[in-house]
C-alpha cells in the first residue's frame, strides 16, 4: 500500500510539474515583429488600404514601436479592424489583439494591452 501511495504521489508530482511548465511557457511575453508580417493590402472599414494609406502607415508604425510584450490569449475578440487572409488585427480601447497564420495553416492569437493606444479603435465614417 505504501508503494502504491508513493507511485501515485510521484505521478501527481510529475503531472503538476508538466502542467506548470506548459502554463509558464504559454503565458510568456513574446517579441513579435508584426510590421514585417503585414501584407501589402488590408481591409479596413469596408475598404482596401495599401502601404501608402495613412491608416496602414499608422498601424505599421505602431507595430514597430510595440514588438515586445505580446501574450497568448484564448479569448475571442471581434470585430476585426484590419483584415487580410494571413493576419487580422482587432483594435480595442487599451489594447490590440492579433490573429496571424504561423505556418502550414495554423493560427495563433496574441494580445498586447497598453495604457495609451494610438490606433483608432473604431471606423471613422464620413457624415453624408
Amino acid at each position: 500500500m505504501k508503494r502504491f501511495i508513493k507511485v501515485v504521489a510521484f505521478f501527481v508530482a510529475i503531472v503538476a510539474i508538466v502542467v506548470a511548465g506548459i502554463m509558464l511557457y504559454w503565458d510568456r511575453a513574446q517579441e513579435i515583429d508584426f510590421a514585417a508580417l503585414l501584407p501589402d493590402e488590408l481591409e479596413h472599414c469596408d475598404r482596401t488600404i495599401g502601404k501608402d494609406a495613412a491608416e496602414y502607415i499608422q498601424l505599421k508604425d505602431w507595430f514597430e514601436l510595440h514588438q515586445k510584450g505580446w501574450r497568448n490569449t484564448p479569448a475571442s475578440y471581434g470585430p476585426q479592424t484590419y483584415i487580410s487572409p494571413k493576419i487580422s488585427v482587432t483594435v480595442l480601447v487599451g489594447g490590440v489583439v492579433v490573429n496571424y497564420e504561423t505556418g502550414s495553416g495554423s493560427w495563433s492569437q496574441v494580445a498586447k494591452w497598453t495604457e495609451n493606444n494610438d490606433l483608432p479603435w473604431e471606423c471613422q465614417r464620413a457624415n453624408n
